[in-house]
């Protein structure tokens, strides 16, 4: 008889602990973590601070007894908020979230007629810290997808007042 185990992922490049083949890159080297957050544009800065608490709290609930959880509130705890846009734009950001394959978790505000106003996701560092020298070199750690998802959060803007 022969016993097989299953590796889950801990990072964002699956979605509900499915194996997605990054895995073994991802985990050869120490990556430091971010919770990112796209923010409703039209809040003021408090609000934009507290829809992003309130989508930390939904993504700890839903993903909390993971290993990348895990480790971000260890070691890392350090929250980015991106301008998403309006509330129609932040439509667009969950789709475009599931097209690149991001864990992600939404929080729809009952004040805003259940809008959405926040969304978190984690991100590792080959992402948000992408070394583009070490990509042009053929680094695996620095694939085609981190690529595509480092530009992709570059072109959003840091939420402000």
């Amino acid at each position: 008889m022969t016993m097989t185990t299953t590796k889950t992922c801990s990072h964002p490049f699956q979605i509900d602990g499915e194996p997605c083949g990054m895995c073994e890159l991802l985990d050869t080297t120490p990556s430091g973590l971010r919770m990112y957050f796209f923010v409703m544009y039209n809040l003021s800065g408090i609000q934009k601070g507290i829809q992003a608490g309130h989508a930390a709290l939904e993504y700890a609930r839903k993903y909390g007894h993971q290993k990348q959880y895990q480790e971000f509130i260890d070691l890392d705890k350090t929250f980015i908020l991106l301008d998403g846009g309006g509330s129609r734009d932040m439509v667009t950001r969950v789709q475009e979230l599931f097209v690149h394959g991001i864990q992600h978790v939404i929080f729809n505000e009952p004040d805003l007629s259940n809008s959405i106003s926040a969304i978190a996701f984690i991100v590792p560092e080959v992402i948000y810290n992408f070394d583009v020298d070490a990509y042009c070199e053929g680094d695996l750690r620095y694939s085609e997808e981190n690529y595509t998802l480092f530009q992709y959060l570059r072109s959003f803007k840091l939420a402000s007042n």
